[in-house]
Protein backbone atom coordinates (compact mmCIF):
# COMPACT_ATOMS: atom_id res chain seq x y z
CA UNK A 1 0.00 0.00 0.00
CA UNK A 2 1.40 3.15 -1.08
CA UNK A 3 1.72 5.85 1.60
CA UNK A 4 -0.76 7.76 0.28
CA UNK A 5 -3.24 5.62 0.37
CA UNK A 6 -2.79 4.53 3.66
CA UNK A 7 -2.86 8.42 4.90
CA UNK A 8 -6.36 8.31 3.03
CA UNK A 9 -7.34 5.35 4.74
CA UNK A 10 -6.30 6.54 7.99
CA UNK A 11 -8.39 9.75 7.77
CA UNK A 12 -11.51 8.07 6.86
CA UNK A 13 -11.02 5.59 10.21
CA UNK A 14 -10.21 7.94 12.67
CA UNK A 15 -12.30 11.65 12.43
CA UNK A 16 -12.52 14.14 15.12
CA UNK A 17 -16.06 15.69 15.45
CA UNK A 18 -19.06 17.02 17.50
CA UNK A 19 -21.86 15.06 19.59
CA UNK A 20 -25.23 15.72 18.24
CA UNK A 21 -27.31 13.56 19.79
CA UNK A 22 -27.11 10.88 22.95
CA UNK A 23 -29.06 7.46 23.36
CA UNK A 24 -28.66 7.20 27.30
CA UNK A 25 -30.13 3.52 27.55
CA UNK A 26 -27.64 1.77 24.67
CA UNK A 27 -24.59 4.65 25.76
CA UNK A 28 -24.03 5.77 22.21
CA UNK A 29 -24.22 9.39 20.32
CA UNK A 30 -24.23 10.39 17.63
CA UNK A 31 -21.47 12.84 15.77
CA UNK A 32 -21.10 15.45 13.37
CA UNK A 33 -17.88 15.31 11.61
CA UNK A 34 -16.99 18.55 9.81
CA UNK A 35 -13.80 17.54 8.31
CA UNK A 36 -15.13 15.43 5.28
CA UNK A 37 -14.32 16.80 1.90
CA UNK A 38 -17.90 17.56 0.60
CA UNK A 39 -20.26 18.60 3.65
CA UNK A 40 -20.26 17.78 6.91
CA UNK A 41 -20.48 14.12 7.96
CA UNK A 42 -23.38 13.11 10.87
CA UNK A 43 -22.79 9.28 11.23
CA UNK A 44 -24.90 6.36 12.58
CA UNK A 45 -24.80 5.97 16.43
CA UNK A 46 -21.29 5.08 18.00
CA UNK A 47 -20.85 3.42 21.36
CA UNK A 48 -19.30 5.29 23.24
CA UNK A 49 -15.74 3.01 24.63
CA UNK A 50 -15.47 2.80 28.50
CA UNK A 51 -12.86 0.85 30.61
CA UNK A 52 -15.30 -1.93 32.23
CA UNK A 53 -18.61 -2.94 30.91
CA UNK A 54 -19.09 -6.39 32.46
CA UNK A 55 -19.40 -7.40 35.96
CA UNK A 56 -17.86 -4.20 36.79
CA UNK A 57 -18.89 -1.20 34.74
CA UNK A 58 -18.29 2.08 33.68
CA UNK A 59 -21.08 4.70 32.52
CA UNK A 60 -19.93 8.35 30.83
CA UNK A 61 -22.22 9.39 28.44
CA UNK A 62 -20.41 12.96 26.48
CA UNK A 63 -23.15 15.52 26.35
CA UNK A 64 -24.15 17.26 23.14
CA UNK A 65 -21.62 19.80 22.21
CA UNK A 66 -18.61 17.85 22.84
CA UNK A 67 -15.41 17.18 21.18
CA UNK A 68 -15.00 14.13 20.33
CA UNK A 69 -12.45 11.36 18.29
CA UNK A 70 -14.00 8.45 16.30
CA UNK A 71 -12.72 5.54 15.06
CA UNK A 72 -14.31 4.21 12.11
CA UNK A 73 -13.99 0.35 10.28
CA UNK A 74 -12.63 0.46 7.29
CA UNK A 75 -15.73 -1.32 5.80
CA UNK A 76 -17.91 1.92 6.62
CA UNK A 77 -19.12 5.01 8.68
CA UNK A 78 -22.03 2.80 10.03
CA UNK A 79 -19.73 0.90 12.22
CA UNK A 80 -17.01 2.57 14.44
CA UNK A 81 -16.82 3.72 17.87
CA UNK A 82 -16.39 6.98 20.06
CA UNK A 83 -12.45 6.95 21.41
CA UNK A 84 -13.14 10.12 24.06
CA UNK A 85 -13.25 13.36 24.30
CA UNK A 86 -10.75 16.38 24.83
CA UNK A 87 -10.42 20.05 25.16
CA UNK A 88 -11.61 21.91 22.41
CA UNK A 89 -10.65 25.56 23.49
CA UNK A 90 -14.08 26.19 24.81
CA UNK A 91 -13.43 25.17 28.06
CA UNK A 92 -10.09 25.49 29.91
CA UNK A 93 -8.45 22.35 31.11
CA UNK A 94 -7.11 22.41 35.01
CA UNK A 95 -3.29 23.67 34.39
CA UNK A 96 -2.00 21.46 36.82
CA UNK A 97 -0.31 18.18 36.31
CA UNK A 98 -0.78 16.81 40.27
CA UNK A 99 -4.46 17.18 40.15
CA UNK A 100 -7.24 14.77 38.94
CA UNK A 101 -10.49 16.52 38.35
CA UNK A 102 -13.73 16.21 37.53
CA UNK A 103 -16.08 19.17 37.03
CA UNK A 104 -19.92 18.02 36.40
CA UNK A 105 -22.40 20.59 34.56
CA UNK A 106 -24.10 21.41 37.61
CA UNK A 107 -21.11 23.36 39.22
CA UNK A 108 -19.96 20.13 41.64
CA UNK A 109 -16.10 19.01 41.61
CA UNK A 110 -14.33 16.38 42.91
CA UNK A 111 -10.03 16.34 42.74
CA UNK A 112 -7.12 15.01 44.38
CA UNK A 113 -4.40 17.34 44.48
CA UNK A 114 -1.16 14.31 44.64
CA UNK A 115 1.36 17.26 45.70
CA UNK A 116 -0.94 18.75 48.66
CA UNK A 117 -2.26 15.40 49.28
CA UNK A 118 -5.71 16.39 49.81
CA UNK A 119 -9.19 15.00 48.27
CA UNK A 120 -11.87 17.87 47.52
CA UNK A 121 -15.40 17.37 46.85
CA UNK A 122 -17.85 20.55 46.34
CA UNK A 123 -21.12 18.86 45.80
CA UNK A 124 -24.27 21.33 44.76
CA UNK A 125 -26.66 18.97 46.21
CA UNK A 126 -27.40 15.99 48.53
CA UNK A 127 -24.98 13.08 49.57
CA UNK A 128 -26.06 9.92 50.09
CA UNK A 129 -23.84 6.77 51.30
CA UNK A 130 -25.23 3.67 51.46
CA UNK A 131 -23.13 0.57 53.19
CA UNK A 132 -24.14 -2.66 53.89
CA UNK A 133 -20.93 -3.17 56.43
CA UNK A 134 -19.03 -1.24 58.80
CA UNK A 135 -18.16 2.19 58.07
CA UNK A 136 -14.46 3.25 59.74
CA UNK A 137 -12.58 6.19 59.80
CA UNK A 138 -9.25 6.97 61.40
CA UNK A 139 -8.30 10.67 61.03
CA UNK A 140 -4.39 11.65 61.76
CA UNK A 141 -5.79 15.38 62.52
CA UNK A 142 -8.68 16.85 63.66
CA UNK A 143 -12.61 16.48 62.74
CA UNK A 144 -15.52 19.48 62.07
CA UNK A 145 -18.34 18.80 61.03
CA UNK A 146 -20.59 21.90 60.54
CA UNK A 147 -24.56 21.93 60.03
CA UNK A 148 -27.01 24.94 58.94
CA UNK A 149 -29.67 23.04 60.04
CA UNK A 150 -30.50 20.01 62.56
CA UNK A 151 -28.00 16.95 63.24
CA UNK A 152 -29.80 13.76 63.78
CA UNK A 153 -28.12 10.35 64.62
CA UNK A 154 -30.01 7.27 65.44
CA UNK A 155 -28.39 3.62 66.07
CA UNK A 156 -30.32 0.57 66.67
CA UNK A 157 -28.25 -0.17 69.10
CA UNK A 158 -25.97 2.07 71.18
CA UNK A 159 -24.08 5.16 70.56
CA UNK A 160 -20.31 5.69 72.71
CA UNK A 161 -18.72 8.74 72.89
CA UNK A 162 -15.14 8.32 74.31
CA UNK A 163 -12.93 11.09 74.82
CA UNK A 164 -10.66 12.57 77.71
CA UNK A 165 -13.40 15.47 77.91
CA UNK A 166 -16.13 16.51 76.70
CA UNK A 167 -17.85 19.61 75.84
CA UNK A 168 -21.40 20.89 75.35
CA UNK A 169 -22.25 24.43 74.01
CA UNK A 170 -24.35 26.36 72.16
CA UNK A 171 -25.19 30.48 70.93
CA UNK A 172 -24.83 33.27 73.66
CA UNK A 173 -23.66 30.08 75.94
CA UNK A 174 -26.83 28.48 76.89
CA UNK A 175 -27.31 24.90 75.67
CA UNK A 176 -31.04 23.14 76.33
CA UNK A 177 -31.01 19.09 76.64
CA UNK A 178 -33.93 16.76 76.40
CA UNK A 179 -33.35 13.59 77.14
CA UNK A 180 -35.69 10.30 78.29
CA UNK A 181 -34.75 7.13 80.01
CA UNK A 182 -32.52 6.08 82.52
CA UNK A 183 -29.17 8.67 82.98
CA UNK A 184 -26.38 6.04 84.16
CA UNK A 185 -22.80 8.38 85.29
CA UNK A 186 -20.23 6.51 86.84
CA UNK A 187 -17.02 7.04 88.81
CA UNK A 188 -17.63 10.96 88.53
CA UNK A 189 -19.84 14.21 89.93
CA UNK A 190 -22.02 16.31 88.34
CA UNK A 191 -21.48 20.09 88.62
CA UNK A 192 -24.00 22.90 88.37
CA UNK A 193 -22.76 26.29 88.22
CA UNK A 194 -19.93 25.45 90.37
CA UNK A 195 -22.17 23.17 92.96
CA UNK A 196 -21.48 19.30 93.18
CA UNK A 197 -24.33 16.70 93.14
CA UNK A 198 -22.49 14.21 95.38
CA UNK A 199 -20.83 17.23 97.80
CA UNK A 200 -23.78 20.16 98.09
CA UNK A 201 -25.20 20.85 101.24
CA UNK A 202 -28.28 22.54 102.33
CA UNK A 203 -28.94 24.94 105.29
CA UNK A 204 -31.46 23.90 107.65
CA UNK A 205 -31.99 25.42 111.12
CA UNK A 206 -29.05 23.44 112.75
CA UNK A 207 -27.03 24.55 110.35
CA UNK A 208 -26.18 22.83 107.24
CA UNK A 209 -27.58 18.71 106.00
CA UNK A 210 -24.85 16.16 105.09
CA UNK A 211 -23.89 15.47 101.95
CA UNK A 212 -26.45 13.35 99.81
CA UNK A 213 -25.92 9.31 100.61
Amino acid sequence: MELEQLNDLLAQCIRPGTVTARDAAKLRVQVRCADTVTAPLVTDWLPVLVSRACGDCQYDLPDVGDAVLCLFLPHGREAGFVLGSFYSGGVPPVADGDKWHRTFRDGTTLEYDRKAHKLTADVKGDVDVTATGSVTGRISGSLTAEAEGAVSITSAAQIALTAPAMSLGGDGGSTEADMRGTFRLQDGDIIVEGISFLKHVHPCHDGTTGAPQ
